[in-house]
C-alpha cells in the first residue's frame, strides 16, 4: 500500500524540488521503484553523520538555502493543485542532495490528497516519524496543509541546532520544547550549532528562530502557511547573501 500510494502519489507532483520517479515495478513479491540518484545523500546525514564521514558540515547560507527549496516544493504540494496534497512525513531524511547540493523533497508513502471543498482529510491512525509530528494531528487524526507546516517547522529547529528531533533529551524533553523554552527565555544562541553561530548574524539567526517557532505553534491556525513560511525564507536568504557581498557577518 505504501509503495503503491508513492507511485500514485509522485503522478500528481512534477516540480523541481521533488524526486522525480524514473519507473515502477509492482508486480514482483517486492515492489521495485527506480529513483533518480542522490550521490549527496540526506540532510540528515550531513547533519547527523549516519552512513557518510561528515568532514564539512552543511553551512549556515545552504541550510538556509535547500530550506527555501524544500518550502518550495510543499507550497506547490498545498496551493499548486485543486486537490491540496499533504505530505505528512517531511523530516530531514526525507529531503535528498543532488550532485549540486540541490535540495529534493522524497518519501510520499504517507501522503494524502484532500478533496475539493474540504478542510482537511481524515485519518485512521498517526502517520509521520516520532519528533516530527503536528501533536494536533496526533489528537484528531485531521490531515491538514498545516501538519506539513509543523514538521517543516522541525526542520528549521533541525538546521539551527543540529539535533536529532527523534532523541529524547537527558531531562526527557525533546528538542521542539527545548526549542521553545530557549526562545522564551531569549537564549536561543546557547542551543544554535557551532557552523550556526560561527557564520550566521544575530539578525538572521533570530529570524529564522522566530520562523521556526510559528511553525511549531500547537495550533494549526496559528502556524503560517507554506506560501508565507517560503516568503520568509526568501527574505532571511537575501539578508545573508547582502551581508556577505557587503563583507559583514
Amino acid at each position: 500500500m505504501f509503495f503503491l500510494n508513492e507511485v500514485t502519489i509522485k503522478q500528481l507532483i512534477s516540480h523541481k524540488n521533488v524526486v522525480r520517479l524514473y519507473g515502477c515495478c509492482l508486480e514482483t513479491e517486492i515492489p521495485i521503484l527506480v529513483f533518480e540518484f542522490f550521490p549527496k545523500n540526506t540532510v540528515f546525514s550531513h547533519l547527523h553523520g549516519q552512513g557518510i564521514e561528515v568532514t564539512c558540515p552543511i553551512s549556515w547560507l545552504d541550510r538556509v538555502r535547500i530550506a527555501t527549496e524544500t518550502s518550495y516544493a510543499l507550497c506547490f504540494m498545498h496551493c499548486g493543485r485543486s486537490r491540496p496534497i499533504v505530505h505528512l512525513d517531511v523530516k530531514s531524511s526525507s529531503i535528498l542532495l543532488n550532485e549540486s547540493f540541490t535540495a529534493k523533497l522524497s518519501n510520499f508513502g504517507s501522503a494524502v490528497s484532500i478533496a475539493p471543498g474540504e478542510d482537511y482529510f481524515q485519518g485512521i491512525s498517526v502517520e509521520g516519524t516520532f519528533g516530527y509530528i503536528d501533536p494536533e494531528y496526533q489528537e484528531t487524526l485531521r490531515v491538514t496543509e498545516k501538519c506539513d507546516v509543523y514538521s517543516f517547522g522541525v526542520v528549521l529547529v533541525e538546521f539551527l541546532t543540529g539535533r536529532n528531533p527523534s532523541v529524547m533529551l537527558r531531562r526527557r524533553t525533546n528538542l521542539v520544547d527545548d526549542f521553545a523554552f530557549s526562545m522564551e527565555k531569549n537564549c536561543i544562541l546557547q542551543i544554535v550549532d557551532d557552523v550556526v553561530q560561527s557564520q550566521g548574524s544575530n539578525e538572521d539567526i533570530q529570524a529564522f528562530a522566530e520562523l521556526a517557532m510559528r511553525c511549531i505553534k500547537k495550533k494549526g491556525y496559528e502556524r503560517p502557511t507554506m506560501r508565507e513560511v517560503t516568503l520568509e525564507l526568501r527574505r532571511i536568504q537575501h539578508l545573508i547573501r547582502s551581508k556577505q557581498n557587503n563583507g559583514s557577518g
